[in-house]
Parts: C-alpha cells; sequence; structure tokens
C-alpha cells in the first residue's frame, strides 16, 4: 500500500466502543496542571450528589407558574465540589439559569473514583424546577 494511504475498511466488521484512556494523577511528562477531567463512562465509580440546599425558586417564575428545567456542565473535583467553571448546557428559560449555578456551587458531591482514588470528573447534571401541588 502506498505511504499516507489508509487500509480498506471491511464492511460489517465489529465495533467497539471507544473509552477514553488517561493517566490518572497527572498530565504526563510536563505534569504543568490538573490532569484533565475524567468523563462519566470512564470511572469505576461515578460522582453522585449528597447534599446542598433546595434551589431558590425565582420568584417572578413561581408567581407566573413557570416551570423549568437547567442542565449544567460541571466538574467534580476530588474533594466533592463543583469546580468555578460551571457551563449551562440546555435551559428551559433563562431566568432559572442563576438559581441552578447558585445550588451547584453549593452541593456537595462524593467525588468520582478511578481504581479507589478521586478524580475529577465531567458530568451533566439536570436541575428541575416543579412547584408543589401543581400536576
Amino acid at each position: 500500500m502506498p505511504p499516507g494511504r489508509l487500509p480498506p475498511i471491511e464492511p460489517g466488521g465489529p465495533i467497539e466502543p471507544f473509552r477514553p484512556v488517561r493517566e490518572v494523577g497527572g498530565t504526563g511528562p510536563v505534569n504543568d496542571g490538573p490532569a484533565a477531567p475524567a468523563d462519566w463512562w470512564s470511572v469505576d465509580e461515578p460522582p453522585a450528589l449528597l447534599a446542598g440546599p433546595p434551589p431558590v425558586y425565582p420568584e417572578l417564575l413561581r408567581a407566573a407558574g413557570i416551570r423549568g428545567r437547567v442542565v449544567l456542565q460541571v466538574v467534580v473535583d476530588t474533594l466533592g465540589r463543583a469546580e468555578r467553571a460551571v457551563t449551562v448546557v440546555e435551559s428551559s428559560n433563562r431566568g432559572f439559569d442563576a438559581a441552578a449555578l447558585a445550588y451547584v456551587r453549593e452541593a456537595r458531591f462524593r467525588p468520582g473514583r478511578v481504581r479507589s482514588r478521586a478524580v475529577r470528573v465531567l458530568i451533566r447534571l439536570p436541575i428541575d424546577f416543579t412547584l408543589r401541588g401543581a400536576p
């Protein structure tokens, strides 16, 4: 086969799931910062939400009877706290975003683990805002 050419693909061949491989405990030879966060599927024990204050329902949205959901992308650190860089991935109403962000910054998680060692893990956390007594 000429250099720079890919071999032909066998149709119907097996497809294996992709699992990112990373080294626990550093970024490699340079070690110039924390390791990139693991994703949910590559850890032995994923993070779990342990405690947090109830999310504060925005009063204007409560008065209007509006329910909503915010999905956040969060890195849970090795101590079980959300790192500062939290991203709103999805929001049914931007009026809920600040309350969701405040909630996750106060929440405590059980850290994710790889081979019994706590690691940073990237997760998506849905936060639902519902009105009590509403159908």
